[in-house]
C-alpha cells in the first residue's frame, strides 16, 4: 500500500458519516460496529484542530500521525 492510497482509503469513510446532522449513516444490512469505527477514524482527524500529519507505510500496514496545533 502506498502513502497516497492510505489517505484515500482513510479518506473513503466519509461516507459513513453525515455533515448535516453529524450522524453516522447505517446502510442496509451494514454491521453498526464496523460503521461506528469507520466513521470515528474519519471523524477523530477532521473535528480537531491539527497542523501537520505525516504517514508511513511499512507493508501491510500505514500509519498516520497528526499533531494538534500547540498553545
Amino acid at each position: 500500500m502506498t502513502k497516497a492510497l492510505g489517505v484515500t482509503q482513510w479518506y473513503g469513510y466519509k461516507d459513513h458519516y453525515t455533515f448535516e446532522t453529524g450522524k453516522n449513516k447505517y446502510p442496509e444490512k451494514s454491521d453498526k460496529t464496523v460503521v461506528d469505527r469507520d466513521s470515528n477514524y474519519f471523524k477523530n482527524m477532521i473535528w480537531k484542530s491539527h497542523e501537520t500529519a505525516a504517514f508511513a507505510v511499512k507493508a501491510p500496514w500505514v500509519v498516520g500521525r497528526f499533531c494538534l496545533k500547540s498553545g
